[in-house]
């Protein structure tokens, strides 16, 4: 069990260029950002809850960012084959301010997601968000399935729940492979949104 309710910008776990990591039945609480990755590859998530519990605001804090590369001269992969499995993500409703997206993802290829759900947040639930003007920021091979998502306790204000979005400035097939399935979206405000 992880957890803070101090410093605004705490983080549980840092994951730079890790390979084969296992983070499994556990709980962070009241975090900035619970886990954040820059090019991890082999990573699963299984079995592990996430919960803000703080009455901060923090709009832009996310349980889970997963980075890829950082500028123009990095020619690496940006990670892969991560797979999130039967988690909960709960982003807050009152007394707690809501946060940001629950799980941003800036550049992947290879990403499952399986049997999660996800409520509660200011922004969006899932974020795709690549940015810059290179191709190695793509969202490459993307499955979710079998998630829940809602909004809670009918808290508003949220985009919506899968965003998709970005600064991605050239036109290098940023989007490939992108598939939701058997999914459940309820609530009174939210969807997908493409901006």
């Amino acid at each position: 069990s992880f957890s803070t309710d101090s410093a605004d910008q705490c983080q549980a776990l840092q994951l730079n260029r890790t390979q084969l990591s296992y983070i499994q039945n556990c709980l962070f609480q009241g975090f900035y950002r619970a886990i954040d990755t820059y090019r991890a590859n082999q990573l699963m998530i299984l079995a592990c809850e996430f919960r803000h519990t703080t009455s901060r605001k923090t709009p832009n804090s996310q349980f889970i960012r997963l980075n890829g590369v950082k500028d123009s001269t990095n020619t690496y992969a940006p990670g892969g084959s991560i797979h999130i499995t039967d988690c909960e993500f709960w982003g807050g409703d009152t007394p707690y301010t809501p946060m940001g997206p629950l799980l941003e993802v800036t550049a992947i290829d290879g990403l499952y997601i399986t049997q999660c759900h996800f409520t509660c947040s200011a922004d969006s639930q899932l974020f795709f968000n690549p940015g810059g003007n290179y191709y190695i920021h793509s969202i490459v091979d993307v499955k979710v399935q079998n998630c829940y998502f809602d909004n809670g306790n009918g808290h508003g204000g949220m985009d919506a729940y899968v965003k998709v979005g970005g600064t991605l400035t050239t036109d290098m097939k940023t989007y490939q492979d992108i598939l939701f399935s058997n999914c459940k979206f309820r609530g009174d405000n939210g969807g997908t949104q493409n901006s």
